[in-house]
């Protein structure tokens, strides 16, 4: 798990923040650990065990050792914080060894907030 604050988002704009449980690691496709900067998929460690309902497969399947994966995509910088830019399953394999996802499609554009604004949400729909 993860928090960002305002002075975090502002030093480390477009952020997620740093870990407040658990370790995250980015790995690559062959389980080996990214170094800053580099994107791949996000594992977590260090947190509680967690199996899906009824589904021992996928359960078996987000698990690499003692870390597990949600199925996000991002980097850490150099001082920890994360950032998120896609879901694996968002992800479309074309030929073997292009990634085509929506969010290398479609950018959007986070001002940062003055301080008066505690939160916002941005959100997308199909028209």
């Amino acid at each position: 798990m993860c928090m960002c604050d305002t002075e975090g988002w502002r030093a480390h704009p477009g952020s997620v923040g740093k870990a407040i449980f658990g370790e995250p690691h980015v790995v690559d496709e062959d389980g080996r650990e990214l170094s800053a900067g580099e994107e791949g998929l996000i594992y977590f460690s260090g947190g509680q065990r967690f199996e899906y309902h009824r589904d021992p497969e996928k359960t078996a399947a987000v698990y690499r050792g003692e870390m597990a994966t949600l199925g996000d995509v991002g980097r850490l910088d150099e001082d920890g914080y994360l950032y998120l830019t896609d879901r694996q399953s968002n992800m479309i394999i074309s030929g073997g060894c292009e990634h085509l996802s929506a969010g290398g499609r479609e950018r959007i554009s986070l001002p940062i907030s003055p301080p008066s604004i505690l939160q916002r949400a941005y959100t997308a729909n199909s028209e």
